[in-house]
């Protein structure tokens, strides 16, 4: 029989002015931010393409799903649905629960194949694989099978114990951590990644 095919998410909103990159766009304008964005999640999507894996992009808000206006045709989109980050997260663990899948979001400019590569390889051994953020937060989450029912509950989301929350609602499964990235919200984040 086959191994199932491994599976990255991109978390992403669909990129226009006002609803992306809020913080960033607080500090540089919503224009500069919204191009920002855009231009990340284009370059993201074609430095992680890889034949090991499909990506998907889970948008926000769902109508673009239908709409397209930013995404190409071979681009494969789906809505992120309902609640709030962590609900969103655990809906997309349920719907490719018999896959090896692992979600990030579009604002890691440091992102490579190799990490995304890594994690994949940390999920044959383990139940979950993080990739904590240089803020507390993560950057990446992966898991292979059925997810525990209260995954993220109580994470205090944009914290600096985002991370830590988030482990503490494994319940005992084993677990690796990956390299320590950098993700954008801020001018200062902004800044510290560009080279």
């Amino acid at each position: 029989m086959r191994k199932p095919r491994a599976c990255l998410v991109i978390m992403a909103k669909e990129p226009l002015p006002g609803r992306v990159k809020t913080r960033l766009a607080r500090e540089v304008g919503s224009t500069v931010a919204t191009w920002w964005f855009r231009h990340q999640l284009k370059k993201t999507i074609r430095t992680l393409n890889d034949p090991r894996w499909d990506i998907i992009v889970s948008l926000s808000p769902d109508i673009f799903v239908k709409r397209r206006n930013f995404w190409s045709p071979e681009i494969n989109c789906i809505p992120q649905g309902r609640g709030n980050l962590g609900q969103k997260m655990r809906n997309i663990f349920k719907l490719f629960a018999n896959r090896p899948i692992c979600i990030i979001g579009g604002d890691i400019p440091g992102i490579t194949r190799l990490e995304i590569s890594e994690a994949f390889k940390k999920l044959a051994s383990r139940k979950f694989v993080i990739g904590p953020a240089e803020d507390g937060g993560f950057w990446l989450i992966g898991h292979q099978g059925r997810a525990p029912a209260k995954l993220f509950d109580g994470v205090r989301w944009s914290s600096p114990w985002a991370y830590l929350d988030t482990i503490q609602t494994f319940e005992d499964r084993s677990f690796s951590c990956i390299s320590k990235l950098r993700d954008v919200d801020c001018l200062l984040d902004l800044e510290a990644v560009k080279v």
